[in-house]
């Protein structure tokens, strides 16, 4: 192997039906959800790093539901980092410095952006077991990934399965409540209903996280009298620039949904300052 050359992933043993397992999940080219981008909005926070991606592996491409950065979604398996791990019977890859493994010391996602230089992924699997695709951390320095950052990605990995398969079970089914029963149709924000099953989401991996975080409740003031003066689209202005400042000020991690009209009720698992909750006084 030459300085030009890096170690192109085979195909699995059991590829065919690893790929019948993938595409029975009919999440391949889908849209980004919330429930995806909380998980590895969590596992970035929890470990650090500079990104982390839920990645699945097709025939010919890694394509990534969730990233963390605008790093894109398609990479081609011959340089995908996660091809390489779905190989690995121990379902988990560790590198703490890439320009030493001679696997991809080499490899374009090294030696330019976006400048790989520590991987730690762990396995996905299907409901079937066959491995998927996987959720990895990755960082622009050189890194020790310890113990407790394995089992931290584990347990995180674990729900993200759980969603995968979700979407799996009734995607039609899911999709209709998705749009009709999850989310307010103005603003598109989550309802409580939603708010709750992300609530107990969290809070069954709490014990990964040192603090408990806190909730908050939002009010818009006085927006009950301007709804009995102005006409409803006026209101609906409102209401999508609200949301609008809410999405855009809080961090990715941030549970939030709409209870009414003029309340919304935020869950962050780090320590929220005083000063923010002020800005969204109206």
């Amino acid at each position: 192997m030459d300085d030009n050359d890096w170690l192109e992933p085979k195909s699995t043993n059991n590829e065919e039906a690893r790929l019948a397992e993938l595409y029975s999940l009919n999440v391949l080219d889908t849209e980004a959800e919330y429930r995806f981008d909380s998980l590895s909005s969590l596992a970035l926070e929890i470990i650090g790093g500079s990104n982390c991606l839920i990645s699945l592996v097709d025939e010919h491409r890694q394509w990534c539901k969730s990233s963390c950065t605008d790093m894109g979604v398609d990479v081609s398996r011959e340089h995908s980092f996660c091809a390489q791990l779905i190989n690995n019977t121990a379902t988990l890859m560790q590198i703490n410095n890439t320009r030493q493994d001679t696997r991809f010391k080499s490899n374009p996602l090294v030696i330019a952006e976006p400048n790989i230089a520590a991987y730690l992924g762990v396995a996905l699997h299907g409901p079937n077991g066959y491995i998927v695709g996987s959720l990895c951390v990755l960082d622009t320095i050189e890194r020790e990934f310890t113990a407790q950052n394995i089992q931290h990605l584990r347990a995180i990995a674990k729900r993200v399965e759980v969603e995968l398969q979700l979407v799996k079970s009734d995607l039609p089914k899911y999709q209709a409540k998705k749009s009709a029963d999850l989310y307010d149709p103005i603003t598109k924000l989550p309802n409580k209903q939603y708010f709750i099953q992300k609530l107990q989401q969290h809070l069954q991996i709490q014990h990964i996280h040192e603090q408990y975080g806190q909730i908050a409740v939002i009010q818009i003031q006085r927006f009950r009298h301007i709804a009995r003066i102005y006409q409803d689209a006026f209101c609906n202005q409102v209401l999508l620039e609200f949301s609008h400042r809410i999405r855009t000020s809080l961090p990715n991690d941030a549970i939030i949904a709409k209870l009414s009209n003029d309340k919304y009720i935020v869950f962050l698992p780090a320590v929220f300052a005083q000063s923010q909750v002020d800005y969204f006084r109206m």
